[in-house]
């Protein structure tokens, strides 16, 4: 949960990143780079959804992205945002972020979408198994 839930839109603000990022974001996604753009995340509360799904739709690159906000429904009180290029897309980050399967398994699900490479994902699996004393195989 955060500490100071914000209820107006001047508060708002502060959960949206700079113009740049989310031009980035929304480029790199609409230019075919990645199929998604986490952008962020802030409270979920409606005021401040409402104030950056405003942003978002402001910096979506014509018809070539899909700005989105969305509760995580395995995080209470906590939204993702960003841009995505297919529907699709979205449906499959929020069940990876629901809560509904295990950790690992929401990074192998989030990873391609990001644009990672199943080379980049098993090493970073392999890093996380060898910090726990675990095996990569596991």
């Amino acid at each position: 949960m955060w500490c100071d839930q914000p209820d107006t839109i001047a508060s708002a603000q502060e959960y949206i990143p700079h113009a740049e990022t989310l031009d980035e974001a929304c480029y790199l996604v609409s230019r075919g780079v990645r199929p998604l753009a986490l952008a962020g995340v802030c409270p979920d509360t409606p005021v401040v959804m409402t104030t950056v799904r405003t942003v978002l739709h402001r910096a979506t690159q014509a018809e070539l992205t899909i700005p989105f906000v969305f509760p995580e429904r395995g995080n209470p009180g906590i939204a993702a945002f960003g841009y995505a290029v297919h529907r699709w897309c979205i449906d499959l980050l929020e069940w990876a972020m629901s809560g509904e399967i295990p950790p690992a398994r929401k990074h192998e699900i989030i990873g391609p979408l990001c644009g990672y490479s199943a080379t980049a994902i098993a090493r970073h699996r392999e890093l996380d198994h060898s910090r726990e004393g675990g095996t990569a195989n596991a």
